[in-house]
């Protein structure tokens, strides 16, 4: 198991091989053995999603730790949401002044950023409240109104329960007051966090998701969504094609891409929470699709959001060696995905003899073919005066390319 969260799943695999087809060791429950089996499929799928790191159609993920002027060592760095140029984001790294619990707990607030890459100093919102977690802040299509949780601990544990409230901005550009959801969406005794709002795809109203671990769902904590007519939010509905038996959390609704995005622990992972992505079918969101790797890791990996144009996303994950089963827990750092089409760039030259020489061979044409594919098409280009062509490929997959010109042999 600690093989398999570490991510060295080539180690996770043999041991739980050997464990049940070697040792055959006498005592352990047909649960243990069941779960010995799960684990074992899953090193396996690791190892295969880790051979072929492809998140997208034509696009690969970059993650990118230029975010990390704004993470902690000790403290977590979560819920990231972009609007305009203003980075939104909640930090643990706050202490609980009034808490009567020794050592004193931390509380989470929402901070915001700007400048290039975001290296401008992070600023406290001014929202934030005194002796609650404030923490998930996101915004509508218009970006008028904000939806952010108010979390408070539980006794004396580290647990928190949630309710969610909304902010309407002013003329002057500030936030207005906190006003508390219906009881319908902060059903009193359960946690109700983590929204995201968006339009529905061919439809006038927007479509509230939140996390709550409420009674009716099918697992933990589910997916839940409210719709937003005339102002006023319908009766929630479990989102049951989403949700498992386990924990099915932190939804990212991209309305431009029809996509939704959500972290789960009880579909096949890297190890604990991965990132799902779910299109719309045009009556429900379908089947769930693994991000893969890099933006996948054998940690916890959640909070995944995507900017407006679709070429950059913002996560949290706590892949760089600390350990929690909850994504509220310790201790997460902020990434930044870029996509990008990678490019490579192919020359041709004149061979003499067989041998290689420094001459660039103009005018030719190449021919790049996609291996073990059937269904992809050779892609044909005559190449101009400089000899030279840039192919876009795809990482995880092989290729074959083939150089030729009238009068020499092809290549």
């Amino acid at each position: 198991e600690v093989k398999y969260r570490m991510g060295k799943y080539q180690d996770g695999q043999d041991l739980y091989h050997n464990y049940l087809f070697r040792l055959k060791p006498t005592g352990p429950t047909e649960k243990m053995k069941q779960e010995a089996e799960e684990r074992l499929s899953d090193c396996t799928w690791a190892l295969e999603v880790i051979r072929k790191p492809i998140v997208e159609p034509e696009l690969f993920a970059i993650l990118d730790t230029s975010t990390n002027t704004l993470n902690t060592r000790e403290f977590s760095e979560h819920s990231p949401y972009l609007l305009g140029d203003v980075l939104y984001f909640s930090s643990s790294r706050f202490p609980f002044e009034k808490d009567r619990v020794f050592p004193k707990r931390t509380l989470n607030k929402v901070l915001t950023v700007t400048g290039e890459n975001f290296s401008d100093p992070a600023q406290e919102a001014t929202f934030n409240e005194e002796s609650k977690h404030t923490t998930h802040t996101t915004f509508n299509s218009r970006g008028d109104i904000m939806y952010y949780a108010l979390c408070d601990y539980v006794g004396t544990t580290l647990d928190i329960r949630c309710d969610i409230y909304m902010r309407r901005q002013l003329p002057d550009m500030t936030w207005g007051i906190a006003e508390k959801l219906s009881d319908t969406i902060n059903m009193a005794g359960f946690t109700n966090t983590q929204p995201s709002i968006g339009p529905v795809p061919g439809e006038t109203y927007e479509m509230l998701y939140f996390v709550s671990d409420r009674p009716g769902g099918k697992g933990k904590k589910d997916i839940w969504c409210s719709k937003l007519l005339d102002g006023k939010f319908s009766l929630p509905m479990n989102v049951s094609e989403l949700n498992t038996p386990g924990d099915d959390v932190t939804p990212f609704c991209h309305a431009q891409t029809q996509t939704f995005y959500f972290s789960s622990d009880s579909l096949q992972t890297l190890g604990g929470f991965d990132i799902y992505r779910s299109k719309w079918t045009g009556k429900k969101w379908g089947e769930p699709v693994n991000m893969g790797s890099p933006i996948n890791s054998g940690s916890n990996d959640v909070y995944y959001v995507v900017t407006n144009g679709g070429q950059t996303a913002f996560m949290a994950t706590n892949r760089q060696g600390s350990f929690n089963q909850s994504e509220e827990g310790c201790c997460y750092d902020l990434f930044e995905v870029d996509y990008v089409k990678p490019q490579m760039v192919a020359i041709t030259y004149l061979k003499k003899d067989g041998q290689p020489t420094d001459k660039i061979l103009p005018y030719t044409t190449m021919t790049l073919i996609e291996v073990g594919n059937p269904d992809a098409k050779p892609f044909r280009v005559d190449v101009d005066a400089s000899g030279k062509y840039n192919f876009e490929l795809l990482p995880g997959k092989s290729y074959v390319l083939i150089g030729e010109k009238k009068g020499y042999t092809p290549d």
